[in-house]
């Protein structure tokens, strides 16, 4: 596999926009809690899927970078109709594609979609949490990537459903083909017009702090368009309404592409108050130096300005290194917009950040000698302590990356907990192009009262382990650990 940096790292970082921010509502969160008792016996079927639904994936496409987000409706019944497609892939961008399809969903969640357009059909496979959210793989002997499918709140297709303040992140490749994370904020007006526009850079390691302006609008079908203009020049997307709270965005310029969620910011005014007590970040993007990157961790915020009992896990292009621990300071502008200056295993490391709501947060690398160019999450956790047993039930799954010097994979199914430390399980993956469907799982796991713990998967191509975070019962983050590939993914309760 050729180490080019626009082909290595797109399924670790993109991952990023299908898990969204956890206490924000992005991947699908449950406010269920873990059954203390053994679980209920939930079917799903094809009636789970009814309605209209925003998607967003990304991935890789022949080996070279591709995004796209769009809209269909599911009848209940197996049919897709009414599909709208921006595709930002190799001698696109494709624009408002036309698309109809078929899928099916078994008793357990896992499901399998094939959808048609002017550019030829292709299959995913893909897991319900709930029946407003399912997280998905390219079931495709040439396409490999993860995306969602969330459905859509047709009371906020209109331009002026959008007003307020918006926090994003957006990860790709800059037009020479190098990576390139972004955070940042702005506000919309409800008629169109975008102000206080602000985003922190980290292009291929040059760091930059810019302000911009734009414009916006929505059609009756949760489709909008959106401009970034800074610097006499504009950047313009297509974005999928999924609420007013939360639009999937992909660049709809010049290939390559870039990708993300916004999200409403939750609150008109923030400070270094709103990050207090225990949080999860994850992190995934790439060291100049080596390769693909992935990384997550722990830490104490005291809602002063300070970070302590911090701990983080990362697996760096398969030189893998645990437990080095995170102090630091950090300070919260009133609009959100955050910086931390941390010691990480000794390491001087700058992060800034931009708040959606208390204690969660988008976040790029911003220490150039470091050549890391990454975008993150952080999330407050809920429901510590834990232990092994606060993992307990049926939880949906989707995990991607790439084995060192090897082919890229995806994969997505549903692990069952037993509270016990034992999992079970089936997944489907795709593994170069290599299709693999309903592969059975065990393994086994455990969780300290931080909330950090360890597993250990197994299936017919081998064993893997991990180290996973534990946002609240129903809401789990993983890395994986070992040195022959990097891994990240999540997992979201179901029953």
């Amino acid at each position: 596999m050729q180490r080019r940096i626009s082909r290595l790292w797109p399924l670790g970082v993109l991952l990023l926009s299908s898990i969204g921010l956890l206490s924000c509502g992005g991947g699908g969160s449950s406010s269920a809690p873990a059954p203390s008792s053994p679980p209920v016996s939930v079917t799903y079927s094809n009636a789970s899927l009814n309605g209209q639904y925003a998607f967003t994936f990304s991935g890789v496409t022949n080996g070279s970078v591709e995004a796209a987000a769009g809209t269909f409706t599911a009848d209940g019944a197996g049919n897709l109709s009414a599909g709208i497609e921006d595709l930002n892939a190799p001698n696109g961008p494709y624009l408002q594609m036309n698309f109809t399809g078929t899928y099916s969903i078994g008793p357990d969640g896992r499901g399998s979609a094939t959808i048609s357009n002017s550019l030829g059909t292709i299959t995913f496979k893909f897991v319900m949490t709930t029946s407003k959210h399912a997280v998905v793989v390219a079931f495709d002997n040439s396409d490999i990537g993860t995306g969602s499918v969330d459905l859509q709140d047709p009371t906020a297709f209109s331009t002026s459903a959008l007003k307020g303040g918006y926090t994003f992140g957006l990860i790709g490749s800059d037009s020479s083909f190098n990576p390139i994370a972004i955070a940042g904020e702005f506000s919309a007006d409800g008629a169109g017009h975008i102000s206080n526009g602000l985003e922190d850079v980290n292009d291929n390691g040059t760091i930059s702090n810019q302000s911009f302006s734009g414009s916006y609008s929505v059609d009756f079908t949760g489709r909008g368009t959106a401009a970034f203009s800074l610097g006499g020049t504009s950047t313009n997307y297509a974005f999928y309404v999924i609420s007013s709270n939360q639009l999937d965005f992909v660049e709809i310029d010049s290939y390559p592409p870039l990708a993300g969620t916004v999200y409403q910011q939750q609150g008109s005014s923030f400070s270094n108050a709103s990050l207090s007590g225990n949080h999860v970040f994850i992190l995934s993007g790439l060291s100049l130096s080596q390769g693909s990157i992935v990384g997550g961790g722990l830490f104490l915020a005291d809602g002063s300005g300070n970070i302590s009992s911090g701990t983080e896990d990362e697996n760096d292009y398969g030189s893998v290194s645990t437990d080095n621990p995170i102090t630091g300071t950090y300070s919260i502008a009133a609009d959100g917009r955050g910086t931390a200056s941390l010691s990480v295993g000794g390491q001087p490391v700058n992060l800034t950040f931009y708040m959606i709501s208390n204690g969660s947060a988008e976040f790029i690398e911003t220490t150039p000698s470091n050549g890391m160019i990454v975008l993150g999450e952080i999330s407050a956790q809920q429901g510590a302590p834990f232990s092994t047993a606060t993992l307990k039930g049926h939880y949906a799954f989707l995990d991607s990356g790439f084995f060192i010097g090897g082919s890229s994979f995806a994969s997505t199914g549903q692990v069952i907990a037993d509270g016990n430390g034992g999992l079970g399980g089936q997944e489907d993956l795709n593994d170069g192009g290599s299709l693999m469907p309903s592969l059975g799982l065990t393994g086994n796991y455990s969780i300290s009262s931080s909330g950090r713990g360890t597993a250990s998967i197994n299936n017919s191509q081998g064993t893997s382990t991990y180290i996973i975070y534990v946002v609240s019962p129903t809401e789990i983050l993983f890395i994986g650990e070992d040195t022959s590939d990097v891994e990240l993914g999540f997992a979201t309760y179901q029953y």
